[in-house]
């Protein structure tokens, strides 16, 4: 009778993904991506908090001596500026539109056509009433918004540097391929740092709010309990350049 393996409380929830990269002359390398830490985890949200405020703090400044934002801001038609209000709030409400409470029995298509009629309302007042603010708002409202969609761009691509640095392990050793975030960005070619950050979202999507909310509703999980276990290994032989 085989033994049954015997695991600590560290195995508990533990995931690592064996990724291959094979370049143009056939050499390929091998990376074994693990979840972080707790302690990972929360200096690495400190961190993403930090490098957040301090591009929205430098975008700010930039901004008060060079106006670059507020020209073309100030040079857009009103109308022109509702549309981009309303199209960044659409965005992060399209995040959340899976939240909102709609009657469980329900089918897919139905809940769908509820969600995109909800939005359709949503969108209308939402319109109707930004179209009666001063332009001076507006302006504002969208000043704020391109600053922390720029800064968010940044810190989010500095964060996942920093993941890349903790998740990255030799396959045999287990030891960090990256002592920091400086030294992946020591990578001669993009498309390595590019399918690295591909696959990091792949990984880690699982671990996603909504995704999380997806599984969790599924018949299959609701039947069995559990979801399909993840595969373990990927091979990449091109990136996005």
């Amino acid at each position: 009778m085989e033994e049954k393996k015997e695991y600590t409380i560290h195995d508990l929830y533990k995931r690592e993904k064996l990724i291959r990269k094979k370049d143009d002359q056939e050499r390929e390398i091998q990376i074994l991506l693990v979840k972080m830490t707790q302690k990972d985890r929360h200096e690495g949200i400190s961190k993403y908090q930090g490098l957040f405020d301090e591009e929205t703090s430098r975008l700010r400044k930039r901004e008060e001596k060079s106006q670059i934002f507020s020209a073309e801001i100030k040079n857009s038609k009103k109308e022109d500026l509702v549309d981009t209000v309303i199209a960044s709030e659409k965005r992060k409400r399209l995040a959340i539109l899976d939240l909102y409470p709609l009657k469980d029995e329900l089918k897919k298509e139905e809940k769908e056509k509820q969600l995109n009629e909800e939005l359709e309302r949503w969108e209308k007042d939402r319109r109707s009433s930004l179209a009666k603010e001063n332009r001076d708002i507006l302006e504002k409202m969208l000043m704020e918004d391109v600053i922390e969609s720029n800064a968010l761009v940044t810190a989010t691509r500095k964060f996942n540097y920093y993941c890349l640095s903790k998740m990255c392990l030799h396959p045999k050793t287990k030891e960090k391929l990256f002592k920091n975030e400086d030294e992946v960005l020591e990578i001669q070619d993009p498309r390595v740092i590019n399918w690295l950050l591909e696959e990091l979202a792949n990984f880690r999507a699982f671990e996603e709010e909504k995704k999380i909310r997806e599984i969790v509703a599924s018949s299959d999980f609701s039947e069995t309990g559990s979801s399909q276990k993840p595969s373990t290994d990927s091979q990449s032989t091109t990136a996005k350049t």
